[in-house]
């Protein structure tokens, strides 16, 4: 007889069994997941259980029904029990029982499924439980839907026992073993094809759960809560007892009893067996809690190799009031089966700490593989389910996996999982890594495989395309879909698996760019992945996650599109697509420096008046400009809101006017061009001391000629060096305020000045050497006319020696006169003034000289009334 799977079907002749009958889940609050997908799907039923619950699927994996051990909802959803069923009518499970229900179906008939429960009673526990008890459901009935056979409903096995019960095959393969628990005996009742033998096999061993006697009320009788469970290769059971308290603990107690509460709550027992599925003896217990082991084990699940055994224990504190009691902490153990020491081979995968008495049994929950190889965790009150990702894996290489199956947001878990036969879940081919190029490693799910040979169909890898080891890996030619075929025996029975694995690309990470920032004012760079993530993603047309690491192996960075860091580094970036393959870069980030701008001088000039002048800030312009080694852009800006805004930048030149007056702030953006950072300095306008000059008083001389006089300068000059308040300057004299505004032509003070008009306005430039500030003035000169000489006139003109008739002094004094000359026949020879030659004894007319003799003059002097002057002139010859 050869037992073959197909495509995750094991199929077993008689049994009719297959793995995905188990592959709908039902639980909590109205939670489901359906594992026909992978990862399973978030569905909602009608079930609203605080733990029991189970169900059962076609091989195809079809739902059938599910129950908490009370109810019974078909694959609509709907209660195989019509509303007005009296409520001892239902099934006599109870659903805050452990296992409240477990299904089995029948031998030989597809149609028919019993369905087992046990109850719970925290009062009056022996006076009131029910026992285990089993139902038929005919799927036949109510037009396939299924229903409750009448007459074969809630028949007694055991009149009292725990809530534990558990399933797995018979040794050949031909039926079935329920098992229960109680006190300190183990119950085997076999199922096979003709029914349900309800003669147990009893195995009494430690340790010992007393059953409390007597009326309890309020009081949680806990030592019959927790899971047992059957290993998928039949050969192993663990149960968790998740308190040894004694009958002792419960004499006339009041509450609050911190006696009672720590029998109850600190002090629990694990223990592993042997099973021998062929006679269904349960023997060999081994504890796996030391004595000081204070904790309170409630789930447990084997490895689907069987080699490790997982345990959750929840530790508790004791308190005087309330409840009596809160967590202090829950851990999920992994027990190495093969280890010659199985209690020291104990390592803890994951721990949860609380902190709060609000925190009661928080960790408290379920464990349950599925048949996706996966062990899943509850935990009461959220919409996820955690899960140990590779529990045949040794330590945290199992990789507990926290909340990573959402379930939906109107529905929460409780502390139960649906419990099924442990062997629905053998055997199948497990493949991991089926990514392309990459080394795909494959096992069976059960550690009693012999004479085991793959064939991994793929034909293209030659010789390498079969193996005979029992986990062994394979490196495909190309992607593809392949049909893999194992063949092997358990226990001396032979095992065909076949299953179909697809080779999937792998995700690409693109070469990825350094990414820049400029350091902010706290010396850190911020930096956003968002780039790098685009990139990635638009290189891969399937859906991926991006995970950031600041080292190889480390914790995922948090928030990437807000990552800090004050110095360079690298940064490692893993991606994962929906298949599990995986690629792997790395980048660097690189923070340039915003702060290297230079601190700049202030900038003085002298106040032109009312705070106002012109500055040279072109000369800061260009320091900076040669002070970089970098090329770089820079903006002044005579406000704080322009600076900030970017807006109204100024005219940068050396003759810049200030428009606050008395003082004003230029502010500096400055961007290096290279790495577009941005840092700002500014600079101070500042007014010089101003120096003010002494009243220069207007000067008077005699003229030294008409309306003009012979000035010195030097005066005026002395009298201003004396009045200054420093020493070193530098004062100009000019004639008109056009050549002082333009410093043109100043006065040589060193001559004396003849003044050009009368009155003349003389303007001064003092200028201070130490700044170069300016101040200006002026004064007025008067040629004042003081005494007029008299004028000789000669009576004798020598035209032999060539003479001419000069008056002395008479161009000088009288500017405006007139000379007229006549012959004594009154004959005008001559006329004159200062712009003609004076009269040299030719006549005018002709300019022939005249002859010798007496002439007549007449003078007009022309000034302040004079009368004219008349004489005789004689001619020599």
């Amino acid at each position: 007889m050869k037992i073959k799977t197909t495509f995750l079907i094991i199929l077993f002749p008689i049994l009719c069994l297959a793995q995905k009958e188990s592959s709908n889940w039902f639980f909590g609050h109205q939670a489901g997941l359906n594992f026909n997908t992978n990862p399973p799907t978030p569905m909602s039923g009608e079930l609203s259980t605080l733990e029991g619950c189970t169900s059962i699927s076609t091989p195809e994996g079809e739902l059938l029904f599910y129950s908490d051990g009370t109810n019974v909802w078909n694959k609509n959803h709907e209660s195989m029990f019509p509303d007005d069923t009296p409520a001892d009518e239902y099934l006599h499970g109870y659903p805050s029982s452990t296992s409240s229900g477990l299904v089995v179906p029948y031998i030989n008939n597809d149609d028919l499924y019993y369905i087992f429960t046990v109850d719970s009673h925290d009062a009056w526990y022996l006076q009131n439980s029910v026992g285990l008890k089993y139902s038929t459901i005919d799927m036949s009935l109510n037009g396939g839907l299924g229903g409750i056979v009448e007459g074969q409903k809630n028949i007694p096995l055991l009149p009292i026992t725990s809530e534990k019960i558990t399933a797995t095959k018979t040794a050949d393969g031909n039926g079935y073993w329920l098992i229960t628990h109680y006190i300190d005996s183990f119950y085997a009742y076999k199922i096979t094809a003709d029914g349900v033998n309800t003669t147990p096999v009893i195995s009494t061993l430690t340790p010992t759960i007393q059953a409390i006697t007597g009326a309890h009320e309020g009081v949680a009788v806990t030592n019959m809560r927790g899971y047992i469970k059957s290993n998928l290769q039949s050969n192993k059971i663990a149960a968790a007892f998740y308190s040894d308290n004694k009958q002792e603990a419960y004499e006339d107690y009041t509450l609050p009893h911190p006696k009672w509460v720590e029998a109850v709550i600190t002090k629990g027992t694990l223990y592993l067996y042997d099973f021998d599925n062929e006679t269904g003896i349960v023997s060999n217990p081994v504890s796996l809690m030391e004595e000081t082991d204070l904790g309170s084990p409630y789930g447990v699940e084997f490895s689907p190799l069987g080699n490790y055994l997982y345990a959750q224990i929840d530790y508790y504190k004791v308190e005087e009031v309330g409840i009596g009691h809160a967590t202090i902490n829950g851990v999920i153990n992994q027990y190495d089966l093969a280890a010659s020491d199985i209690l020291n081979s104990k390592i803890e995968i994951y721990e949860e700490v609380y902190e709060t008495s609000e925190d009661t049994n928080l960790m408290r929950g379920s464990l349950q593989i599925a048949i996706d190889g996966k062990i899943y965790h509850t935990t009461i009150g959220e919409n996820h389910l955690s899960y140990i990702e590779f529990p045949n894996l040794q330590g945290t290489n199992a990789n507990y996996i926290e909340n990573g199956i959402f379930l939906g947001d109107e529905v929460f878990t409780r502390w139960g999982l649906p419990v099924f036969i442990q062997t629905l879940f053998e055997p199948d081919i497990f493949a991991i890594n089926l990514c392309e190029g990459d080394a795909t490693y494959f096992y069976i799910d059960n550690s009693e495989v012999t004479n085991i040979v793959w064939n991994f169909g793929d034909p293209d890898s030659g010789v390498a395309n079969t193996s005979t080891e029992p986990d062994p890996t394979h490196i495909y030619t190309s992607t593809g879909t392949y049909d893999v075929v194992v063949e092997f025996h358990i226990n001396s029975l032979p095992y065909s698996v076949t299953k179909q694995i697809t080779i999937v690309e792998n995700p690409i990470i693109p070469e990825l760019p350094d990414l820049y920032i400029c350091e902010n004012e706290g010396g850190n760079g911020v930096f956003d992945f968002t780039e790098i993530s685009t990139l990635i993603s638009n290189a891969n047309d399937e859906e991926i996650t991006i995970t950031y690491y600041e080292e190889i192996g480390g914790t995922p960075i948090e928030n990437p599109t807000n990552f800090v860091t004050s110095e360079n580094q690298t940064i490692y970036v893993s991606i994962k697509n929906e298949n599990g393959c995986t690629d792997e870069s790395q980048f660097n980030l690189i923070i340039h420096p915003s702060d290297f701008a230079p601190e700049l001088l202030s900038i003085e000039t002298c106040d032109l008046g009312n705070g106002f002048g012109v500055f040279d800030i072109q000369s800061n312009y260009d320091f900076l400009v040669n002070y970089f080694s970098f090329p770089v852009e820079i903006y002044f800006y005579n406000s704080s809101i322009d600076f900030e805004n970017n807006t109204n930048p100024i005219q940068i030149s050396e003759t810049y006017e200030n428009i606050t007056p008395y003082f004003e702030t230029i502010f500096v953006k400055i961007t290096n061009l290279e790495t577009t950072c941005v840092d700002s300095t500014s600079f101070e306008l500042s007014f010089l001391e101003a120096f003010e000059l002494p009243n220069i008083a207007n000067v008077s001389i005699c003229e030294s000629s008409y309306q003009i006089a012979d000035f010195d300068f030097q005066v005026q000059e002395n009298f201003i060096l004396e009045n200054l308040s420093f020493e070193n300057s530098e004062i100009l004299f000019f004639i008109s305020e056009q050549n002082l505004n333009n410093n043109q032509n100043p006065i040589n003070t060193e001559e004396i000045f003849q003044n050009t008009t009368n009155p003349q306005t003389i303007y001064i430039k003092v200028i201070n050497s130490d700044t170069n500030c300016i101040e200006t003035t002026s004064f007025e000169i008067f040629a004042e006319e003081c005494e007029v000489p008299e004028i000789t006139i000669p009576n004798v003109l020598d035209a032999t020696n060539e003479e001419s008739f000069e008056i002395e002094d008479l161009i000088n004094y009288y500017p405006y006169f007139k000379m007229y000359i006549y012959n004594r026949y009154g004959t005008m020879v001559y006329e004159g003034d200062k712009n003609t030659k004076s009269w040299d004894g030719t006549s005018k007319h002709s300019d022939k000289p005249l002859p010798a003799g007496t002439y007549y003059y007449v003078l007009e002097l022309n000034r302040n009334g004079f009368e004219p002057k008349t004489g005789w002139i004689y001619l020599n010859k």
